[in-house]
């Protein structure tokens, strides 16, 4: 006997089988032989010369019929053909057998094929979950199967939609299954009733139940690698219970559109694969404060968890800025793409208006997203609110207030922070040939402040002082301070000025890159790359304006100069590490693009 449909391994005796015989009296009813097959796959019997034998092969446990009335199909296996001599083939006659004629020499070489059916696990009940609602889907739970003939695991199952021993009842949802009730899917796509899955992934099956309380049934068997379908087939089980939609409010001033009833305030449905950070909770309305500007937008807090971590701090916010970027923490795990958008409220009119919008798309899998805001309309110094919302539908979160259908909704007090001893106006520095390196700063305003110490380092990493400048110490009026450093002889230097008050504490400003030489490089440089350190553009044509980007795209900062510049340095402060892509466009009319590593 040999087993050649499935791999042709060895049988290793894994079903005590026989082959019964029957010969010819007119009929085949007469058993004679019940020849065991032996461990190696192989039986024999002794026949009589001249006689017709019919061969079935069966379990051994199994009663012997005498006389003869019908076939005896294996119960735990597949009789797949039935042939004489060696090679692939099948004379098997309907019945289950084989017929012979001994003459007066030993007949060798016949076969049998043997295919024992695949199992099937038990029946599978999972724990009533939540409905997910909408068209969001649930993991099934493994359908256990195995190929006892192999020891290995069945190539794939079968799926049963419908099955005459279950039922739907129109007047009790909790019973239904199949269309109407859920949708199984197989890597996306729905599954039709009968569906063969070969090389079953137990992580791509999943079903999208009805909205409500519903349970999804499903029958199932296991097909191994030949085809061959299990005998019997399991059930399983998924109860669903209704769900309350949790919703989710912003909680800034009410002027900002915050409550329900009367202003339709954010909401956001929750799920959890969409969201600002990586928490949320639900409130039953939004939890508005009393107007004005001083409330801290912390409402939703006090009846949940503090689930404001899209953000953890606001980068410095000033007059002067030209552009303004914030980082956002994303939760997206939707398999599809969603939309962000965040509104500062620059000029404390206490609404969130269009021109005071950021909005940018957020790729399926990504863990943040920056907004950008280029015009800063009006904006106000002092204590102002910002919101951000997120969701699948770009249309649902394109004003700060109204309902969506997924994401999350994210109010701030933004406090600006307390100002400084000393503002720089103007700190720059250059290579004098004859003196050495020349800084020069100008301060607006002065409180408290004792002197300068200038500091010089090679790598913008480690920094020495190498003189030091007494200041004013109180003044509100442009105060201008230079210094000349001798000191360094060729190459690209850093300077920092380390601002000291009169009580001791002291802050350092920003880093500024000087280069010894006569002229600046012939063509477009940036250096040093990578660092984690400033930046240095060079160009002896002049530089008219340079953008920063992300790698996504995103504008950071863009800087246009009235007059061209040769060497311009750019201290990316609150840019997290990674690759930016610098924009330049010069003096004599050409565009770059430069790429920058921030270590």
């Amino acid at each position: 006997m040999t087993d050649n449909i499935v791999n042709g391994h060895a049988w290793s005796n894994q079903l005590p089988l026989e082959v019964r015989t029957f010969f010819y009296n007119g009929r085949y009813n007469m058993a004679t032989v019940r020849a065991q097959v032996a461990s190696d796959g192989t039986f024999s019997f002794t026949a009589s010369a001249n006689t017709s034998y019919r061969l079935f092969i069966t379990e051994s446990s199994l009663p012997v019929s005498y006389p003869y009335y019908g076939p005896f199909e294996p119960i735990n296996a597949k009789t797949t053909g039935a042939h004489i001599g060696p090679g692939v083939g099948s004379e098997l006659e309907a019945g289950g057998y084989i017929t012979i004629n001994v003459a007066d020499q030993p007949i060798t070489d016949i076969n049998f094929g043997v295919d024992r059916y695949p199992t099937i696990g038990s029946n599978i009940t999972v724990a009533r979950q939540p409905n997910p609602l909408g068209t969001s889907r649930v993991q099934v739970p493994t359908l256990t199967s195995a190929d006892p003939e192999d020891g290995l695991s069945a190539n794939g199952v079968r799926i049963y939609l419908y099955n005459p021993d279950h039922y739907t009842d129109p007047f009790n949802r909790d019973f239904g299954y199949g269309p109407g009730y859920s949708t199984l899917y197989y890597d996306g796509i729905p599954i039709l009733d009968k569906q063969t899955i070969l090389s079953y992934d137990p992580s791509k099956l999943t079903v999208d139940p009805t909205d409500g309380n519903v349970t999804t049934r499903f029958n199932y068997s296991s097909v191994d690698a030949a085809g061959v379908e299990s005998k019997n087939q399991a059930v399983v089980t998924i109860p669903f219970s209704d769900t309350v939609s949790q919703i989710d409010f912003g909680d800034a001033p009410n002027t900002y559109r915050v409550a329900l009833d009367y202003s339709n305030g954010p909401r956001h449905t929750i799920l959890d694969n969409l969201k600002l950070g990586s928490l949320i909770d639900a409130e039953a309305s939004g939890q508005a404060g009393p107007n004005g500007l001083d409330y801290t937008a912390t409402g939703d807090d006090v009846n949940g968890i503090d689930d404001e971590d899209g953000l953890t701090s606001f980068v410095s916010l000033s007059k002067s800025n030209t552009i303004y970027s914030l980082s956002i923490a994303i939760t997206n795990t939707t398999g599809m793409d969603a939309t962000l958008s965040g509104w500062i409220d620059f000029n404390h009119d206490e609404t969130f208006s269009n021109n005071e919008r950021a909005q940018v798309i957020v790729l399926t899998g990504t863990t943040s997203a920056i907004l950008s805001w280029t015009v800063l309309s009006g904006y106000v110094v002092g204590q102002t609110f910002a919101r951000f919302r997120i969701a699948t539908i770009a249309s649902e979160v394109a004003q700060p207030y109204g309902a969506a259908n997924s994401g999350e909704v994210e109010d701030y007090l933004i406090t600006p922070a307390a100002p400084l001893p000393v503002e720089f106006v103007v700190y720059d520095g250059k290579w004098v040939e004859g003196a050495g390196n020349q800084l020069t700063w100008i301060t607006s305003w002065e409180k408290g402040t004792s002197h300068f110490l200038i500091e010089r380092s090679s790598d913008a990493i480690s920094f020495e002082a190498v003189g030091r400048v007494a200041a004013l110490g109180n003044s509100s009026t442009n105060q201008r301070y230079s210094f000349v450093d001798k000191g360094p002889s060729s190459g690209l230097w850093y300077y920092r000025l380390k601002q000291v008050d009169l009580d001791g504490t002291y802050t350092h400003s920003q880093i500024i890159a000087v280069r010894i030489g006569n002229e600046s490089l012939e063509s477009l440089t940036i250096s040093p790359n990578p660092s984690s350190g400033p930046m240095l553009l060079e160009y002896k044509k002049g530089i008219k304006s340079v953008g920063i980007h992300s790698l996504t795209g995103a504008l950071i900062e863009q800087h246009e100069f009235t007059q061209a510049v040769d060497r311009w340095s750019w201290v990316s402060t609150g840019q997290p590490a990674g690759v930016y892509v610098i924009q330049v466009k010069t003096q004599d009319g050409k565009s770059s693009s430069l790429r920058w590593v921030k270590q």
